[in-house]
């Protein structure tokens, strides 16, 4: 199921990891989205980063699990769990960093 639901979401990779990014930082401070695309020897990689809120583990659970988003409906832009498994046309292994505190300079969360 999250196969076919990574191709209902094909070539919309980079949207949805920016809308995430958009929904981390949410509307109460302003904060900004980089991307950098990157290639490594025959590799290419791709980074979003935003200046949102700590990934946590509820965050984590979120979009590994169908459907079981932590936002609720009306809350930032998606909310069904869905978009963060367009990820899964790109690569098999997506590796998310974060903060362990908003205060933090560094990923180490």
């Amino acid at each position: 199921m999250s196969e076919d639901t990574a191709q209902e979401y094909e070539g919309r990779t980079l949207l949805e990891l920016v809308q995430n990014g958009h929904d981390a930082i949410g509307e109460a401070a302003p904060g900004r989205i980089a991307v950098l695309a990157a290639s490594q020897g025959d590799d290419s990689i791709l980074y979003v980063a935003n200046e949102g809120a700590v990934f946590a583990e509820e965050n984590f659970r979120a979009i590994t699990e169908l459907a079981l988003s932590s936002k609720a409906a009306g809350e930032g832009i998606g909310n069904k769990g869905l978009g963060f498994r367009s990820v899964l046309q790109l690569t098999d292994w997506p590796e998310i960093y974060s903060k362990s505190s908003p205060d933090s300079q560094v990923f180490d969360g």
